[in-house]
């Protein structure tokens, strides 16, 4: 009798654990944007598929044409919205690229990169020399920023020996 009581009790037990442990498998989540580097650079070329920066650095001297904020993401499920805004030494606001649609068919991609360029040679920028940022955002969302330096010098042009992408060129 001892004995079929305590089987009694082990199986009331064992139901009992059993019973408050489900497992429900998940469905996996849709992978997340990532940007995966934010680069400065003295030119965008196109390498293949994507585009790659040419002459990444942090240091400018005053008197170049433009600065090129380079961005890499991966893990693109879906359509996504870029912007770059960009910020002189005094903390004024020279360039935003508003919205920029990126993706717009929704397939998944492993790797998407993409530019904006802040143009410091047009007439009316006067490029200060100092301590420069730009701003990424993926979505709405801050997703990475970096800093630049001007550095004032002879104050001649850094010669142009970049093929670069034009402004208006198209980045997916």
């Amino acid at each position: 009798m001892k004995t079929k009581s305590l089987w009694t009790l082990a199986a009331a037990v064992g139901l009992a654990l059993a019973g408050c442990l489900t497992i429900t498998p998940k469905p996996a989540p849709e992978p997340e944007s990532r940007v995966a580097g934010l680069e400065l650079c003295a030119g965008v070329r196109r390498a293949v598929d994507l585009f790659e920066p040419v002459a990444a650095r942090s240091v400018f001297k005053v008197g170049t044409e433009s600065v090129y904020g380079f961005v890499r993401m991966t893990d693109i499920s879906g359509e996504i919205r870029l912007r770059w805004k960009w910020y002189s030494p005094d903390g004024r606001r020279v360039r935003d690229s508003g919205d920029v649609a990126a993706n717009s068919e929704g397939q998944y991609l492993e790797i998407l990169t993409a530019f904006d360029r802040l143009d410091l040679a047009a007439p009316d920028a006067a490029p200060a020399a100092g301590t420069w940022q730009v701003v990424f955002f993926l979505d709405g969302n801050l997703a990475a920023k970096r800093s630049f330096v001007l550095e004032a010098g002879a104050g001649t042009k850094e010669p142009s020996r970049i093929q670069t992408v034009p402004p208006g060129g198209k980045f997916f």
